[in-house]
Formats: structure tokens, C-alpha cells, sequence
């Protein structure tokens, strides 16, 4: 099987924490603050729209004398790959498939991890941007929509290599992920706390096969780790 497109999230898909949480600590931010903006933000219906949730987590950052170049790349770039994340994707490549990292997240993050991942094509939602003394300026977005710029980017990726929509996959834990996953062969990653083990109990339990469980929900599959995806890929024989 060759000449898949596959779309990969980062956060919880293919590298370990959330970059967004570790930053805005990081910057002083406390746990509180950072939940009550959440609370009025989006991804959780609140008043804010997207552009209007970052604006105000910026001044949060502007106005505790921490945001600099140097910190805040410092934070969002020490993160770790999840176990058997490296090892899946050059299976994938091995076999001939277009990988990319399509992402909500910061650019920075996004380039990084396609260095280690050895993936060559990106793309990222927000940019953070800084004064020539290198202090913070503001988070610069691509789209306002977080969830429809993950399928809109699958999909002028798809068009320019020329590969039909049931040829391409987004892989992602799920959260903001309910567009690309409509529009695309959607494959979530569980949360870090679905154990792997108990999660393939519960499938055999229910007479489905594990890699190929059907999902229920958005995502036409879901695996318990990245280290499945490969054995998913492989298995699926319709394409």
C-alpha cells in the first residue's frame, strides 16, 4: 500500500504535553487564571472568540515581565516525543506514504518536531512574535478558526499531491479535531490516561478487533497509542 496521506496533530498525538499549559506557568500564569480563560474561551463555548482568547493571554504574558525570545522558546521547545511516536512514523515512511504535521499549535513547535520526526512538511496556527529587544509582541494567528484551518490545510495539502479524500488520514487525540475528522479518515489517539491494555480488554470484550476498532464518535478509528498506527495502516485493505 502506497501514496497515503497522513495528517498528524502534536499535543497528545505525537509528542507528550501541551505546550499551550507549560508556557503560560512558565510566564506566571497561575493555574487559576489559566482556567478561568479557558472556561470563557472556545473550546468551551465561552464569550471569547479565538482571536480574542489569545489577545488576552497575551497581555497576561506582557504584563508579567517573563515573556522573552528566549524564555518562552526555551519552554515550548523542551518537549519529548510519546513512546513509540519516532518509530511509527518512519515506518510509515519507509512504506512510501506523505507524511505532514498539521497543527493548531505554535510554528515553533511545529518546525522542531518535524526536524526530529524527519517529516518535511508543516503547518501551524500560531506564531509568536517579538519586539527587536526580543520581549514578547503578540501571538499571530494563520486562521481564526482553530478547527477549521487543521482541514483546511489537509486539504490544499491533498490537492497539491493529487491524493483523494479516501486516501487521506488525520491522526489526533481529538480535541478541536471534529472538522478534520468529518472530513477526513479520522484515527484518534487516546488520552494518555486510556490504558493500552485495559482499552484492548474492553474491544476483544465487545468481539471487535483492537487495531480496527470503530470509534462511535467522529473518528473513524481509535488506537490506544501511536505505536498502533502502522498495523492500522496496514490492515486496512479497501483503499
Amino acid at each position: 500500500m502506497s501514496n497515503l496521506l497522513i495528517g498528524f496533530d502534536l499535543d497528545k498525538t505525537l509528542i507528550k504535553s501541551a505546550a499551550w499549559y507549560r508556557l503560560n506557568l512558565a510566564m506566571g500564569i497561575s493555574n487559576a487564571e489559566d482556567e478561568a480563560l479557558y472556561k470563557r474561551g472556545p473550546e468551551m463555548d465561552g464569550e471569547l472568540n479565538y482571536t480574542q482568547w489569545l489577545g488576552e493571554l497575551a497581555s497576561l504574558y506582557r504584563s508579567r515581565g517573563k515573556a522573552t525570545k528566549q524564555a518562552m522558546e526555551e519552554v515550548i521547545l523542551d518537549f519529548k516525543p510519546l513512546a513509540g511516536a519516532k518509530e511509527a512514523v518512519a515506518k510509515l515512511q519507509n512504506e512510501g506514504h506523505q507524511l505532514a504535521i498539521i497543527t493548531g499549535g505554535f510554528q515553533t513547535v511545529a518546525r522542531e518536531a518535524a526536524r526530529q520526526f524527519g517529516i518535511s512538511y508543516t503547518a501551524a496556527n500560531v506564531e509568536l512574535t517579538f519586539n527587536q529587544d526580543d520581549t514578547f509582541y503578540k501571538l499571530v494567528l494563520r486562521s481564526n478558526d482553530d478547527r477549521s484551518f487543521k482541514a483546511d490545510e489537509l486539504a490544499r495539502l491533498a490537492k497539491t499531491l493529487d491524493i483523494p479524500k479516501e486516501r487521506t488520514f488525520y491522526v489526533a487525540d481529538g480535541d478541536n479535531d471534529d472538522q478534520v475528522f468529518t472530513r477526513f479518515r479520522g484515527i484518534q489517539i487516546l488520552a494518555d490516561n486510556s490504558s493500552h491494555e485495559a482499552w484492548k480488554a474492553n474491544a476483544l470484550a465487545a468481539g471487535q478487533e483492537f487495531s480496527l476498532h470503530r470509534a462511535g464518535r467522529v473518528a473513524e478509528f481509535i488506537l490506544p497509542t501511536i505505536a498502533d498506527l502502522p498495523q492500522l495502516i496496514n490492515q486496512l485493505d479497501d483503499l
